[in-house]
């Protein structure tokens, strides 16, 4: 069985220097590679920072708050002299997202494909309208940044073999 991924993503710029917080214990890393991650990558920095989310959805608007903050440290230049950007609010916002799931926890260790995946449920939910993430796997059209984005095609192929040698001599 092979698999076909397509994946395309648009970085036109690298920020880099702009450290996140990630005490010991914090367990932030996981988070912390993604929000780098999704800081660069331009059409999903667009959306975040041009959208107008309402005070309910306070899981966007702390990391867009986290984005606006990471901006200031990076033209400013000076991340080197300052403490590194908490992502608590964002951490504490994504874990409050899936308290009935038990996910993303504070102060434990996650998976960033996890977390990448509850983001993009997250911004699909919010840009159809649903007020449940149970609810994420209805159909977007248009669609929405996070298919956009990072929507894959997996294509499955069966290859079957057959021994026809006997039948030939």
């Amino acid at each position: 069985m092979s698999k076909k991924i397509n994946l395309i993503l648009n970085f036109k710029r690298i920020i880099i220097g702009v450290p996140l917080k990630n005490d010991l214990g914090d367990n932030n890393c996981f988070l912390n590679v993604l929000i780098h991650t999704l800081y660069n990558i331009t059409p999903f920095y667009d959306y975040l920072m041009k959208e107008k989310f309402n005070n309910e959805q306070t899981f966007f608007i702390e990391l867009k708050k986290l984005f606006v903050k990471y901006d200031r440290k990076f033209k400013l230049k000076s991340y080197p002299n300052e403490e590194p950007l908490d992502p608590y609010e964002f951490r504490r916002e994504l874990a409050n997202l899936y308290r009935r799931e038990g996910k993303f926890r504070l102060k434990r260790m996650e998976d960033p494909i996890e977390a990448l995946l509850a983001i993009n449920n997250a911004i699909h939910s919010y840009s159809i309208g649903l007020n449940s993430l149970k609810e994420c796997d209805k159909p977007c059209n248009p669609q929405c940044i996070a298919h956009k984005l990072f929507w894959i095609n997996i294509y499955e192929q069966e290859v079957i073999t057959i021994d026809i040698s006997h039948i030939l001599t």
